[in-house]
């Protein structure tokens, strides 16, 4: 799957890779994401996520 615009991703306490941009002279990252209520799809203090996708199957 490729990265689908935040908006779509799951409210439901599901993990997924969450994409930020660069900020505040901070490199653009990737991280492991879920929504929360009162911080909604935040990476960090001054990151929002802007893009999701869903975990990889773990290897077998």
């Amino acid at each position: 799957m490729d990265w689908q615009p935040i908006s779509t991703a799951p409210r439901d306490g599901t993990l997924f890779l969450a994409w930020a941009p660069a900020a505040e002279g901070l490199p653009a990252m990737f991280s492991l994401c879920a929504w929360h209520p009162d911080a909604g799809f935040c990476i960090d203090e001054l990151r929002e996520a802007s893009h999701w996708m869903p975990l990889p199957d773990p290897p077998t």
